[in-house]
Parts: C-alpha cells; sequence; structure tokens
C-alpha cells in the first residue's frame, strides 16, 4: 500500500477534522451514561483515600501506638434479623481530651463485662479519635484495613472499565484520527464472536514507520477489537490503514475500527 492508496479523507493537513463514525447520535449518547456514572466516579477516589488512611493510622497504632486506659461507661443489647448483637460503649483519654467509641464482642464476654470497667486501649496519639484498638471485644483492625482496601480495589476495578470506554477510548481514537500519521498495516490474526447478537472482532496486525529526524522507525504490533461494517470486511493478509503518533509510533488505531473518522475537506457536514 502506498500513500495514494490511503483512504482519501486522510490525505489533508493535520490536524484532521473528524466526526463519530456511527453519526453524532453516537458522540451525543455518551453524555447522559458520563452523567449517571459521574457520582459513582466520584466515589473512586473518596474510596482510595479512606484505605490509604486506614493503612496510615494501622501503621501508626502498630509502630507508635501507646497504651491508655479506658472505661466503659455503657452496655448495649439491641436485636436484629441476625440475632441479638452486643456492643459497650468506652471513654478514653489522651492528652487532657476525652474520646468516646464503641466496641462489639461476643454474648459470653458481654455479660462478663460490667460499666466501670477499665481495659487498656492502644492509642496513636497524633490521631487519638481514629486511630486507636481497643483491648477488649471482637475489634479486628487488620481485617478492616483488608476490608477497605479491597472494596477500593473492586469499586475502582469496576469503574475503570467504564472510564476507558466513556472518556479514554473516545478522546484516544479521536486524538489519533485528528492528528495520527497513517501507514500500511499487513493483519496477521482476526478473531471473531458474537456479543448480544453483535458480531465482534480482534484484529491483530503489523506496521513500519520510516526513520526520520523525529519518529523513530522500525517494524511494530498492534492489536484492536471492534465492530461494524468495516469490521467485516478485515481478513487475515490484508492491508488496512494504521495511524500512529508522530512521537510514539509504538502507539497506534486500525483506522477501520476507529470510533471517528476524518471529514473529507470537500464535505461540509
Amino acid at each position: 500500500m502506498t500513500f495514494d492508496t490511503f483512504e482519501p479523507e486522510l490525505d489533508q493537513p493535520i490536524p484532521r477534522r473528524v466526526t463519530p463514525r456511527q453519526g453524532l447520535a453516537h458522540g451525543c449518547a455518551l453524555w447522559p451514561i458520563r452523567l449517571f456514572v459521574l457520582p459513582h466516579t466520584l466515589a473512586g477516589p473518596l474510596l482510595i483515600f479512606l484505605a490509604v488512611s486506614r493503612i496510615v493510622l494501622y501503621l501508626g497504632v502498630l509502630f507508635a501506638g501507646e497504651d491508655v486506659e479506658a472505661r466503659v461507661v455503657r452496655k448495649i443489647e439491641s436485636k436484629g434479623k441476625k440475632g441479638t448483637h452486643y456492643s459497650a460503649d468506652y471513654v478514653y483519654t489522651v492528652n487532657q481530651k476525652e474520646y468516646t467509641g464503641t466496641v462489639s464482642m461476643g454474648a459470653d464476654e458481654f455479660v462478663m463485662t460490667r460499666e466501670g470497667q477499665v481495659f487498656l486501649v492502644k492509642v496513636f496519639a497524633p490521631q487519638s479519635e481514629g486511630g486507636h484498638w481497643p483491648g477488649v471485644g471482637n475489634s479486628s483492625p487488620g481485617w478492616a484495613v483488608v476490608g477497605i482496601c479491597f472494596a477500593a480495589l473492586f469499586w475502582n476495578g469496576i469503574l475503570s472499565v467504564f472510564l476507558y470506554h466513556l472518556y479514554y477510548r473516545p478522546w484516544w481514537h479521536r486524538w489519533m484520527v485528528r492528528r495520527g500519521l497513517p501507514a500500511a498495516g499487513l493483519v496477521r490474526e482476526v478473531k471473531q464472536w458474537t456479543n448480544k447478537g453483535t458480531k465482534v472482532v480482534r484484529v491483530r496486525y503489523e506496521y513500519a514507520v520510516p526513520l526520520d529526524g523525529h519518529t523513530p522507525g522500525g517494524v511494530f504490533t498492534g492489536q484492536m477489537t471492534g465492530s461494524g461494517p468495516q469490521a467485516n470486511r478485515v481478513a487475515v493478509g490484508g492491508i488496512v490503514t494504521v495511524l500512529y503518533s508522530p512521537r510514539r509510533p509504538h502507539r497506534n488505531l486500525l483506522y477501520a475500527l476507529a470510533d471517528y473518522k476524518a471529514v473529507p475537506l470537500t464535505s461540509t457536514t
């Protein structure tokens, strides 16, 4: 494939004008979904902040904690769907300031515990309220840290899939179609499957980039997944148009599967 055989709309000055390949409706349809996902997106950084905070407090108590006397001020017995829940409120003093806390406990320990009972609390002085471990009850500070870390990883792991398809992929495809340089690619492998009635293909290809003063040359490989009429025409051994980044030619895009396409200079739309 020579430069003259690339799609005509690519043979124009950079940056090119672009439009969604499936029409404006495709681009506009993303915004309601983005607005819906926005609150969930904000929860991701919050969970990361809470996880990091819990880790810091845990390490602070573990390595710099001091034993402080605490006193039980109230025993609480409450009925729930899963049975009876037992807990106790307590107070402790650090640097002449009083703090309160609540700890869960089993039925046997609850019976043996009395109001006014004194026990030790391990406290990280710079964060005396949040950074402390009561010496009674069923408190498991290590498992609490593991729990919030797992929640942060799980939530952000799922969220990253949505963010990739709603933000990064459209931005990257648009940028590459606007500014990417075309190269002839050779299709090495095509895998096909059906997803909810839609034919999907995964294409593996390679392309050559000439060496010049700004771009390191060489042969590079790429892989991309997509669907649509143009995807159905991709076959092993076929020649395809690959767009690559001028400064980082290993970053590439298979033009036929891109979410955007270049607008011909003669187009008025």
